[in-house]
């Protein structure tokens, strides 16, 4: 080795035999001094003057990783791209492949890109926790779960959002923008899920379906909300189960066979329509009831549909037992006839059936407070006359009563009558005398009001008596009756409220219109005959008496 400094001198030149800035970097010839010249650690960073050894003064790869003692040179020491990707020794396990990238400090900025190379993986080991890339340019995430806005991934992929988590695609036509497939065994497993924290309070969305992903004024496709009454969906187009082309908010198609044509959707106005396909005289199942039996094919009830030259029938069937058997049981014609217990109504309403001893029809009014039975009203005319009809019976043969519409009853044999069983009476006794009551009720000829509105003075006149002239006598006769509406709006017994007309208060009770039960006057008029006949038997006695004498 060669020394520098005092003639004789034995021991190597360090920086303490040098007066500052006496030697500089451009005093020393270059390649004059060398590393091999120089002791291990005879020199060390700080015995160095910033900027007295620059790159010129080393050769290639003269100092690498492993003579750099940990701290000895840092960023003071080394200037701007001094050190590039292209000046780092192999030895540093990086791939760069640019020449342009620098590595930054903690807290600092990249300066270019990293680029992996096929099959690479950034992660704990390549068994374990890792992000995988492939040569097909795939990005994989393996044995980890993947948060995005979340430190504590629930699932495998976590995303939480404090704004909107957006997802578009631009891929290929016909194409999902996202798929979720779940491909295990577990019993009752989802393969979407869309969770609303419970804890928030008041209306809230749990899935929101538009058709513009930019913004929030799309129309909606499918709306879940969730309330303290529990979620609830809407659907804001056309929706269709076993068809991609529904005509309707909800159409519901399925092969539109005679077993399984169970054709229905809600139309766009709101009315429900029934479609199907046309076979004559076949009966289509649209709505069934299944029961729970060992024959899952058996319809036990449902709403039919049956297609004919004519038109077509709605049917309602059901049927009594687990064997099937659908019964008409509500059957509405094309024109518009309905029949309970027939295939074919013959009137607007036709009830049938084949029962011994019993009725065919029943109206029942349960209220307890004033009941009403039937009613048959013509609603566009009022004809008071022997030919339009309230009421008909009739067998196979004669006619045998009618009520027509005047109010007057005709039966086959003349016969009116009450039950008279002595079995069920008691207090069985003569009636007292009638002669009187007779003789004081006043037989009136008169002309009814309502008949004088319709017919003017074409108006007939009628034989009676007058209720108030008759309660004076024979108070039993007369009944109080509701006012028709007829009699409230023309002669004065009722008053409108809300546009309906009610029976005047009298003395805090509804005015009444009063009847006279000609029936009994019947009976008492029979009862003053009888009485007169025995007169007349006694005066004709007296008078053969007299003849004789």
């Amino acid at each position: 080795m060669a020394y520098l400094g005092r003639r004789g001198a034995t021991a190597a030149l360090t920086t303490g035999d040098i007066p500052d800035n006496s030697i500089t970097a451009a005093k020393i010839v270059v390649d004059t001094i060398t590393a091999g010249d120089l002791a291990p650690n005879s020199v060390d960073s700080s015995e160095l003057v910033d900027g007295s050894v620059d790159l010129s003064h080393m050769s290639a790869n003269s100092v690498d990783s492993n003579q750099y003692v940990d701290g000895s040179i840092d960023t003071i020491h080394i200037d701007n791209d001094q050190v590039t990707a292209d000046k780092l020794a192999n030895s540093i396990n990086t791939d760069i492949a640019t020449g342009v990238a620098a590595l930054p400090k903690s807290g600092g900025t990249m300066s270019g890109n990293i680029v992996m190379g096929d099959d690479t993986s950034i992660g704990i080991a390549d068994d374990a926790e890792r992000i995988e890339f492939d040569g097909a340019g795939d990005i994989s995430v393996l044995g980890a779960k993947f948060g995005i806005g979340t430190a504590s991934p629930y699932g495998a992929l976590d995303i939480q959002c404090s704004d909107r988590c957006q997802i578009v695609s631009s891929g290929p036509t016909n194409d999902a923008a996202l798929w979720v497939t779940n491909s295990g065994q577990e019993t009752g497993g989802s393969s979407l899920q869309v969770y609303t924290n419970s804890a928030h309070t008041g209306t809230r969305n749990v899935c929101k379906i538009t058709n513009d992903h930019a913004s929030a004024t799309g129309t909606t496709a499918l709306y879940v909300q969730q309330d303290s009454t529990g979620p609830a969906a809407y659907f804001g187009g056309n929706v269709g189960i076993g068809t991609a082309a529904p005509v309707a908010k909800l159409d519901i198609l399925s092969n539109g066979s005679a077993t399984q044509s169970s054709i229905s959707a809600v139309a766009a106005n709101g009315a429900y329509m029934i479609n199907g396909a046309y076979t004559a005289n076949q009966y289509y199942p649209m709505i069934g009831v299944r029961m729970n039996d060992n024959n899952s094919s058996v319809v036990n009830a449902g709403m039919y549909a049956q297609f004919t030259n004519s038109g077509s029938n709605l049917i309602l069937g059901g049927s009594n037992s687990y064997s099937g058997g659908i019964a008409p049981h509500l059957f509405i014609r094309y024109d518009g006839n309905v029949g309970i217990g027939t295939a074919a109504p013959s009137f607007k309403f036709h009830a049938g059936a084949a029962v011994t001893g019993s009725h065919v029809a029943r109206f029942e009014n349960w209220t307890s407070n004033n009941p009403w039975g039937i009613q048959v009203y013509h609603s566009d005319l009022d004809p008071d006359n022997n030919t339009a009809r309230y009421f008909q019976a009739q067998g196979t043969g004669a006619l045998r009563m009618i009520v027509y519409s005047d109010g007057d009853i005709q039966n086959h044999d003349n016969a009116y009558g009450a039950i008279s069983d002595e079995r069920i009476k008691t207090n069985i006794k003569d009636a007292n005398s009638q002669w009187d009551d007779i003789k004081a009720i006043k037989v009136r000829n008169f002309t009814r009001k309502d008949d004088v509105v319709q017919y003017g003075e074409d108006a007939w006149e009628q034989i009676g008596v007058v209720a108030q002239e008759v309660e004076l006598v024979s108070p039993k006769l007369i009944k109080e009756n509701p006012p028709s509406e007829w009699e409230m709006e023309h002669l004065e017994f009722g008053e409108q409220v809300d546009g309906k007309w009610v029976p005047k208060q009298v003395d805090g009770k509804d005015m009444t219109v009063k009847s006279m039960n000609y029936s009994i006057l019947q009976m008492k008029a029979f009862k003053a005959l009888q009485e007169a006949m025995t007169k007349i038997e006694t005066l004709e006695t007296k008078v053969t008496t007299l003849e004789n004498a």
